[in-house]
C-alpha cells in the first residue's frame, strides 16, 4: 500500500486523473483513501544471518520465508553469492508487528 498525501484537492484529482495510465501500470490496485480501509499483509526483506555455506541456497531461503509467510524471492547479492554474511528474502507476510528473531 501506497499512500499519497496532498493539501490541495486540486492536487488530488490530478493525481486521480492517472489511474487509469500510468498508476495503473505501477499498482493492481488504486483507489481513494477512506478511514476503513485495512491492510491485511506487508512486504518485508528478512536479513538472515548464520545460514551455513552448505545449505546456502534458494531452498533454504523458501523454507525461512516461509515461516513468516510468501515467499518472494531474494536480493540479488544473495543470489550471485556476492557475500555469505547475509541473505536478504522478500516475503509477503500477515504480521503487521516488527518480525523479531526467530
Amino acid at each position: 500500500m501506497v499512500v499519497v498525501c496532498c493539501e490541495e484537492e486540486e492536487t488530488i484529482h490530478k493525481i486521480e486523473g492517472l489511474k487509469d495510465g500510468a498508476l495503473n501500470n505501477l499498482f493492481s490496485k488504486v483507489e481513494r483513501w477512506f478511514e476503513k480501509i485495512q491492510v491485511d499483509n506487508k512486504m518485508v526483506w528478512l536479513a538472515c544471518q548464520g545460514i551455513p555455506l552448505h545449505v546456502w541456497n534458494c531452498m533454504m531461503f523458501q523454507n525461512i520465508a516461509q515461516k513468516y509467510g510468501e515467499f518472494l524471492g531474494v536480493d540479488i547479492d544473495t543470489r550471485c553469492f556476492k557475500s555469505f554474511v547475509r541473505g536478504n528474502v522478500h516475503v509477503l507476510t500477515k504480521c503487521l508487528t516488527r518480525l523479531m528473531k526467530y
